[in-house]
Order: C-alpha cells, then structure tokens, then sequence
C-alpha cells in the first residue's frame, strides 16, 4: 500500500493549526526565503467556515508564488474542516488537500492521517462549522496495518494525536475540559476509540519522529522509540535537512 507522492523540495517545514490565518501562511514563501520548500500544515485550516471566494483569491495568488520559488504546501484535514475539499478537488497546481496518504520527499517516507473528533461539537452548527466525518479514517488505518509489509516511516504526521502534550494535559483549563468530556458517555467513547486507533498505528510504522496539531500546545517531547512534536497554533517547525 505504499502508493503515494513524490516530492522533491529540499527543505520541509510543519505548521500548526491555520484556523483561517491565511495571510501567515501566504507571508511564509512571499517575505520569507523558502524557495524550494515543502510545508505541510496539520489540519484546521477552516476549509468550509472561511469565505469560499476570499479562500480562492488568496490560494491562486499563493499557489503562483510557490510555483515561481519552486516550493508546495499540503494542507491536511482538521476537525474544523469540511471533508469535501479532501475528497479530489484539485483546484490548483502547488497546494494540495492530502488525507491518508504517504509521501515521499528528500529521502524521508511521510505518512499523512487527518482527522479529529470535536470535544465541542454541541454547540456548532452542523454544516457551518462541524461535518459528519470529520474523525480520523479507521479503514485506512486498517490497510495499512494489514497490507503494509515494510511499515516503518520516518515521520507519522496526524492532526489529532492518541498522547495529550505532558504540560497541557497537567493545565487547570484542560483539567476542567476532560471533566466535561467524562461525563459525556457517548464523546468520551468515541476520543477513546480515536486514541485506541492512532496509537495501533504509531506502533506499527515506528515513526522516527511523530507530529501532530490539535492541541494548541507548543511542547517537545519523546517516548524511547520516537521525537514528538506537538505544534501550537500556526507554528513553524523545520525539520533537519536528511542527506
């Protein structure tokens, strides 16, 4: 099952959670050196909430820039996206909506998961801010697992994660916010599940490096096996050149 996406930019970049900030992400490759870059931006860029026609200009300008310096961004599905656009709009020629994918770029295997459960889906609107299918896709993680021989990848890039940021999960805020979400039977059931899933695939392909969104935390850390790292909202994170 390793079909997938071939890359050849010499430099990669990660970026947290967009929620709408298009004009960070335009000012990335149009006032900073990034020619020859791939970016890969975790999730939540709001694909659905944002004005169609505003998202449009600001995409065809951006998508001209990166294909003048050479460079691409992939933009993965968040929970705050509307899975529409991950399901083959191909609108344009340097960025591209990627969902449950591998990729291939300066000798790294990438795989790409989307997805997440809202914790707060009870007070959005169905349609407008939240869509049925927003969770990560569990066949896919099933077929990797079963038709996958050589199952190691460099990184495992997911929105959500199936390990909470040690400082976050320590904070009164979040403290208070899994309160709320234990007394909800149903949503704590289905995080559970979400965690369940993305931890049989973190064994299985052995990342050297896992990162992920959602969480807003800006922390560094590790397990024995793998480097995390948890993007805060709109972070930059460069990952080492690798000959």
């Amino acid at each position: 099952m390793k079909d997938g996406r071939y890359y050849d930019n010499k430099h990669l970049y990660f970026m947290g959670d967009l929620h709408g900030a298009l004009g960070r992400l335009r000012g990335f490759f149009h006032y900073g050196k990034h020619d020859d870059t791939l970016l890969i931006c975790v999730g939540d860029i709001e694909m659905g909430i944002m004005k169609e026609s505003m998202v449009h200009r600001v995409f065809t300008t951006l998508d001209k820039r990166l294909s003048d310096i050479n460079s691409h961004v992939i933009l993965m599905r968040g929970n705050h996206d509307d899975p529409y656009y991950w399901s083959g709009v191909d609108a344009y020629t340097n960025i591209k909506f990627i969902d449950n994918e591998y990729i291939y770029t300066n000798n790294r295997l990438m795989l790409l998961v989307g997805g997440a459960v809202s914790v707060d889906r009870a007070i959005r609107e169905e349609g407008h801010d939240w869509w049925r299918g927003e969770g990560v896709n569990y066949d896919f993680i099933d077929k990797v697992i079963e038709t996958d021989r050589k199952h190691e990848v460099d990184y495992l890039i997911t929105h959500a994660s199936y390990v909470f940021p040690p400082a976050l999960a320590e904070s009164e805020g979040f403290l208070r916010i899994q309160k709320a979400i234990d007394a909800e039977e149903e949503l704590s059931r289905e995080l559970r599940e979400e965690r369940e899933h993305l931890k049989r695939l973190v064994d299985y392909v052995n990342p050297g490096t896992y990162v992920h969104g959602h969480y807003h935390s800006r922390e560094r850390h590790s397990t024995p096996s793998m480097g995390i790292i948890s993007l805060g909202e709109q972070e930059y994170f460069k990952a080492n050149n690798k000959a």
